[in-house]
């Protein structure tokens, strides 16, 4: 998880203030005991998703802005 902005608009209402950090710990919240990792910038996420991964894996990515940036130094690498 990296951290969320908003891409347009102004977060209103219950999104206000929501950062990566808040939805990585409610998901980590619901991820039965599984892995949940926080990353501050591409370049740790990247590290993080080749550590993980292994031959064959699937990597998916979600997101706005600059996150196809992230697939592209994946596949990359």
């Amino acid at each position: 998880m990296l951290d969320v902005y908003a891409a347009r608009e102004e977060p209103v209402g219950p999104l206000e203030g929501v950062s990566g950090l808040d939805v990585l710990r409610a998901a980590a919240d619901r991820a039965g005991g599984r892995a949940t990792y926080w990353a501050p910038d591409l370049e740790v996420a990247s590290r993080i998703a080749r550590s993980r991964a292994s031959e064959g894996s699937i990597i998916a990515t979600l997101g706005a802005g600059d996150i196809t940036k992230l697939s592209d130094r994946l596949v990359e690498s």
